[in-house]
């Protein structure tokens, strides 16, 4: 069985360290497109520091997010 853990954050830099504070660009689409939809519940499994679900929750998404410590 292989051990779940989590990302180790103190190894990214910190030049790197705004990537991982921006969405990427595919969510943005996805906001749009699920908005148009009438989607409005969002799941973040893996969330990270939660880049993606913050943006969701901006715009107006139920959303539940998860990741390991």
């Amino acid at each position: 069985m292989i051990k779940s853990k989590g990302w180790n954050w103190k190894i990214v830099k910190e030049d790197e360290e705004e990537y991982w504070k921006n969405p990427s660009m595919e969510s943005y689409y996805l906001v749009n497109r699920w908005k148009s939809l009438d989607k409005n519940d969002f799941l973040d499994l893996g969330c990270g520091i939660g880049r993606h679900s913050i943006l969701f929750g901006k715009n107006d998404f139920n959303v539940s997010c998860f990741d390991i410590k």
